[in-house]
């Protein structure tokens, strides 16, 4: 699924094709639950931050200088902020990083 799909484990013949992904010697990938991309861009929007809204965010983040904790406190803050307030889903974030200063 490109664009979404199923959650994972919602359904239980759920099937997602393989990919192999080549990482280099430095890599980062953040894995978050949708609670984190389902909060407003604003105080009384409809509009959602969405994937695109937290690629934007991070990129922002990252290029500011920010990585690991400070990375994911910032993206955590930054969507409650948007969000006028807090998260109305669970939220969980991890990052998993290799070969990073």
């Amino acid at each position: 699924y490109e664009d979404g799909g199923p959650a994972l484990g919602l359904l239980p013949r759920a099937r997602w094709p393989r990919l192999q992904v080549e990482l280099g010697g430095a890599w980062s990938l953040m894995m978050y639950t949708d609670g984190l991309i389902e909060g407003r861009v604003g105080p009384g929007e409809k509009q959602r931050l969405g994937q695109d809204g937290m690629v934007g965010m991070i990129n922002r983040q990252l290029a500011a200088g920010l990585r690991g904790d400070e990375l994911l406190e910032a993206a955590v803050a930054e969507a409650r902020e948007l969000n006028g307030g807090e998260l109305t889903d669970d939220v969980a974030v991890l990052l998993l990083a290799r070969g990073r200063e």
